[in-house]
C-alpha cells in the first residue's frame, strides 16, 4: 500500500553516510583527504566524494587542494545541526508527513488512523533533528 510509507528509515543511507564523514571531520584538527574520510567511515570513495561535494556546497564544510589539504568543518561543530545536513540528502517533510497522505486532517482528532502512534514518532526524530549538533555526536562517538 503506497500510504504505508513507513516502512523506510527516516534517515536514508546517503544522510547516514554524510553525518559519519562530518561526525569524524568535527574530531578533526586539520583537514583530511577524501580517501581517508572514506576509509575511517566505511563508505565507498565515489559515492562519499558527491556527498562531500554537496556539504561544501551548503556551507558545512569547506575543501582544499594540494599537500595538507582535504575536506574540514567550514563553521564549529556546535553550529551545525543535523537537520542541515539530513535535509541537503532526504525529504524531510514527506518522511514525516501523514503516512495515509491526508496531511490536512492528520492533525484533526480521529482523522487519522495512526496518527497518535506516527505523531509520538515524528515529533522526536525532528527534534532530534534541530538539536543535536555534530559536536555533540563528536563528543559520544568513537574515532
Amino acid at each position: 500500500m503506497d500510504a504505508l510509507r513507513l516502512v523506510y528509515p527516516m534517515i536514508s543511507s546517503t544522510s547516514a553516510y554524510a553525518i559519519r564523514a562530518a561526525t569524524f571531520l568535527a574530531q578533526q584538527k586539520a583537514p583530511v583527504s577524501a580517501s581517508d574520510i572514506a576509509q575511517e567511515v566505511n563508505v565507498p570513495i565515489r559515492y562519499l566524494q558527491q556527498i562531500l561535494r554537496g556539504l561544501v556546497k551548503i556551507g558545512i564544510l569547506s575543501s582544499s587542494r594540494g599537500v595538507g589539504g582535504g575536506f574540514s568543518l567550514k563553521q564549529p561543530a556546535g553550529d551545525i545541526a543535523l537537520g542541515r545536513i539530513v535535509s541537503l540528502f532526504d525529504d524531510v517533510d514527506c518522511r514525516t508527513t501523514c503516512p495515509f497522505g491526508d496531511e490536512g486532517n492528520c492533525d484533526a482528532l480521529g482523522a487519522c488512523p495512526i496518527h497518535e502512534h506516527w505523531s509520538k514518532v515524528v515529533e522526536p526524530y525532528k527534534k532530534m533533528l534541530k538539536e543535536t549538533t555534530l559536536s555533540d555526536l563528536a563528543k559520544t562517538c568513537a574515532q
